[in-house]
Parts: structure tokens; C-alpha cells; sequence
């Protein structure tokens, strides 16, 4: 229920995991894409991506963090990437937009977010989808990274299915 939705927030922003007001950054806004795809996160979307990925990006935060003061004096800190990839259910547009957005937002600056495509998606496992979806999805995904910056979208053991490093070079380039 939004209720339990908004109770679980209240404790995230009490224990730290988001500072009082974040919120405001999401709420009635919409972001259009080079292609003209408008992605926009309801309320209840944006309550359950903050309850489903605050713990992780609180986790980052202070992995960041620490490396940055252990790195002190050794030159460039490396990359952080933040890797979701290997959930069952596949990271819903609206989802990677706000990963990408709130990182972002955080100055956590990851070189790259990976998200689930899910079940189909796994380690070892034959992509079994039709390509043009999965096109499709990898320009969104693409797109959504521009939004939030330099970031990349990762795109994880794409190395065992046939076909797909060049459809991915292809579709995301640099992203």
C-alpha cells in the first residue's frame, strides 16, 4: 500500500539512505529522450524504485566514500559501476531512470548502471527474445543514461550471446 510505501521512506531518509526534500527532484517532471520517448515517474513508481533501491545507493555512498578517502595521494580514484544485473525481474524503464537520475543526483557519478534485462538475460543462458525488442530496449536504456550525464548503461554476460556484442556496440555506441 502507498501507506507502507511511505513509512518504509520515512525510515530510508531516517536512517540516511536520502536526504529530507529528494523527492522534489522527480515529482511532476518528465524527461524526453533524443528519440521523443517521454519517461515520467508517478508517485507510486517513484516510491517503490526509492524503497527497492535505497539500501543499494546508501550502500554506494559510503563505498564511495571510503574509496575516495583511502585513494587520497594515489592519483585518479577508479570507476564505480553500480550493477543490478543480476535480478530475476528486469529493471523497468522508470526504475533505470531514477537509478541513473539519483546517482547522479548523489554525486556518485558511476562510470556505468547495469541494469536487470531479466530471467531471459542470465549467465551461460541463450537470449531467447526477439532481437528488435531487445534493440528497442537498448536504445531506452541509451537514452535514459544521456539523461543523467556521462554515465553508460551496462550491459552484463552479453559475451556468451551470439550476435549480441554487435547489436549492443551498435544500438548503445558509447553509451
Amino acid at each position: 500500500s502507498l501507506d507502507q510505501l511511505d513509512a518504509t521512506i520515512v525510515s530510508l531518509e531516517d536512517s540516511g539512505a536520502y536526504r529530507l526534500g529528494w523527492h522534489e527532484s522527480y515529482l511532476d517532471r518528465e524527461w524526453r529522450t533524443p528519440s521523443g520517448r517521454i519517461v515520467s515517474l508517478a508517485d507510486d513508481v517513484l516510491a517503490r524504485a526509492a524503497v527497492k533501491f535505497g539500501p543499494p545507493l546508501a550502500h554506494a555512498d559510503q563505498l564511495q566514500q571510503a574509496i575516495r578517502a583511502l585513494w587520497v595521494g594515489h592519483g585518479q580514484a577508479p570507476d564505480i559501476e553500480l550493477s543490478f544485473a543480476g535480478t530475476r525481474a528486469p529493471t523497468s524503464l522508470e526504475e533505470f531512470l531514477f537509478l541513473t537520475l539519483e546517482s547522479a543526483r548523489r554525486g556518485l557519478n558511476p562510470a556505468c548502471v547495469a541494469p536487470s534485462l531479466g530471467a531471459l538475460w542470465q549467465p551461460g543462458a541463450k537470449f531467447a527474445g526477439e532481437p528488435s525488442e531487445l534493440e528497442t530496449r537498448l536504445v531506452a536504456l541509451g537514452e535514459i543514461t544521456a539523461l543523467a550525464g556521462a554515465e553508460k548503461a551496462g550491459i552484463h554476460h552479453a559475451a556468451g550471446k551470439t550476435g549480441i556484442l554487435p547489436l549492443t556496440a551498435r544500438v548503445l555506441g558509447d553509451r
